[in-house]
Order: structure tokens, then sequence, then C-alpha cells
């Protein structure tokens, strides 16, 4: 591993309140840990969408660098590239504000990174916590499994480690959508680039902005579905491409086709003179496998029975984004070119702030 090497762990906000100090304090442990370790410093950067809270005050009390998100787009993505495209680190540390990074994770990432010249980003395990009427609910998305790497489409997240040569080589990302444009986006550039998954715990992930119904909805019909669908109207270019978001979106995919089956079953049996009454069985047949599946797979009545109304929303949206033009601001050269003019003036910068402490 090259002593030359640095490190940028760049965190994004918007009103994360007490939370991000916690991110702060277990962004600096790490960097800290990392450098006592392999001898690499790491630029710990906060970069805020137009919070209303004490956020900025809070992250430069500790020291941190602040950069502003361009208006426009309060989405990651916006927040990510400001981050990315200010700093000059050769590996990159996303991490959202109500996250808390594990020790150990930036050795075992940069390791791994370094060892395998066919990698782009890699991730580890994850620890969702979620608050709900009956306390804390973990989401624990432990890959049990030695590294491996991801089809392509597949998603690492919202909190990844990735050499920086390969976001540059794509531009970024989308401000308009979501992580998961980017990732199709590198499967999409055939650079020959893997995703992997290392088993290492990364990140605890309080995810306390999905606890209402309405948040929930507003998170359903957000920037996530806005990527979701105009990753598959991409994806229409090439064969390849529909593989790869067949596959990354397979279970809402399954669920769409479910609602069809059901759709179409229930006219055919309300219109059609010809159609017996064994057809609302056979569909309730499958109404009933299909919940009973989902119930398994989510681990819960709870979750299985949300799960419902989440693929249903997710599928709907994806339908309906994929209609819709959105700006690609990776591919439209002169787009990009003003959109990376107005996160330079927004943040009157011209070079990378000298490396905080560790």
């Amino acid at each position: 591993m090259a002593s030359q090497s640095s490190l940028d762990i760049i965190i994004i906000g918007y009103n994360e309140g007490t939370l991000l100090r916690d991110c702060i304090h277990s962004a600096k442990l790490a960097a800290a840990e990392l450098r006592d370790r392999t001898g690499i410093p790491a630029l710990i950067t906060y970069v805020d969408s137009d919070s209303t809270d004490s956020s900025v005050a809070l992250a430069r009390a500790e020291g941190l660098p602040v950069l502003r998100a361009p208006p426009g787009y309060r989405t990651p993505a916006n927040a990510r590239n400001t981050g990315m495209f200010l700093t000059h680190g050769d590996f990159v540390q996303f991490l959202d504000g109500d996250m808390t990074l594990e020790l150990g994770w930036l050795p075992a990432g940069i390791a791994f990174l370094s060892s395998r010249s066919d990698v782009a980003g890699v991730a580890g395990y994850r620890d969702d916590i979620r608050p709900t009427a009956l306390g804390p609910l973990h989401i624990k998305n432990y890959y049990k499994s030695p590294a491996h790497a991801l089809p392509a489409g597949d998603s690492l997240g919202g909190a990844f480690l990735f050499h920086r040569r390969a976001l540059e080589a794509i531009r970024g990302f989308n401000p308009a959508c979501h992580e998961e444009e980017l990732y199709a986006k590198m499967a999409f550039a055939d650079l020959r680039l893997g995703l992997y998954r290392i088993p290492h715990p990364m990140i605890v992930h309080h995810d306390e902005k999905i606890a209402t119904f309405r948040q929930k909805m507003e998170n359903a019909f957000g920037v996530r579905s806005r990527s979701q669908g105009q990753m598959l109207r991409h994806a229409f270019k090439s064969l390849a491409r529909l593989r790869c978001i067949l596959y990354a979106y397979r279970w809402i995919f399954l669920h769409l086709s479910v609602l069809f089956v059901l759709g179409l079953g229930g006219a055919v049996w309300k219109f059609s003179t010809h159609a017996g009454n064994e057809l609302p069985f056979a569909l309730a047949a499958i109404a009933s496998i299909y919940t009973l599946w989902l119930i398994y797979q989510r681990e819960g009545i709870y979750r299985g029975g949300f799960a419902w109304l989440a693929l249903s929303v997710e599928a709907i949206n994806l339908v309906i984004y994929a209609f819709l033009p959105i700006r690609d601001f990776s591919e439209n050269t002169e787009a990009n070119t003003d959109y990376l003019a107005k996160i330079e003036a927004l943040n009157r910068m011209k070079s990378t702030p000298p490396r905080n402490p560790s």
C-alpha cells in the first residue's frame, strides 16, 4: 500500500441534529486509526444541503471544512458531487450524517481496494436502526459470506469506499438522482471495474428520518424512485443495460408482475362471461402465496405487510419516471461544466483546505 495515498471522508447532511456530532466523532476516530495503522492521512469534510438547524455550526465547531451543495437539488448525489469535486484524495469514503463509521473498516476497505486493480468500490456490513412504535428496529444487513462481487447494476447503498479515478471516469453522480444511478452508469460505461462487499462491519445507520407514514411516502416518491426510473429509461438503449436493471430491481419487477396478473385476472373475471367461479380462488391463492413469501423474506408480518405497499409504490414510480426525461449532467458536457462552476462559485474554493487533524 503506497504511503503517499490519501483518503477523503465526505459526510453529507441536511438537518441531522445531534446525530451529526456522533458521525463526526466516529469519522475522527476512524481517521486516527487509519493514520496510526497505515500512515494514510484522511481529510474529513462536511457538505451541507441548506440545513435550517445547527448542523453547519456544529461541523465548524468540530474543526471540519464545510462545503455547501448548490441549490436546486436537495439530494444525496448533489452533496456527494460537491465533496468529490472539491477534494483530491486517492480514495473517497462517503458517509451520511446519520451514520457512524465502525473502527477497522477504513484499513480493511483500503487494503482491499489497493490489492485489487479491477475493483472500483467496496462496502461492508451495516446495521440500520429505525424507530418504531414498539421501539428501535434493527435491520442487520449482514452478508454472511466471503468477499464477493456484485452483479452489474446492483447497489452498495449510500455508504461506500471508492477509488477516486473510478468516480471521475463517469463524472460522478447525476445530482437529480440517487446512488443507484451511479452504479448502473458504472456498469454501462464498461470500465471493467467491479463493486464488492467484504465481510467487515462498516457503519451503523440511525434512520430517524423515515419514521412516520408521511416520511415513508416522501421517501417512496422521492429521488430514489426518480433514479430507478431514469436507470430503466437509459437501459432500453441496449440489451446489456436492460439485463443490469432487470437484475438490480428484480423484486420490484416481480411485484409488478404479480400486480399485473392479479389485475388482469380480476378484469377477466369481472367483464368476461366465460370466466368460471374458480378464477377468484386462483387469484386469491396467488396473492396468498406471494404474501406469505414476502412475510418470510422480510422476516415478519409487519415488514412483510408494509412491503406490499412499498413495492407497489416503487413499481408504479419506476414506470412513471422511466418516461420522464431528466437532464443528465454527466453526459452533457455543457450542463456538467455549468454545474461544476456553480459548485466552485458557491464554495469560493480554488484548492483543498488543509487536512484537519485526525
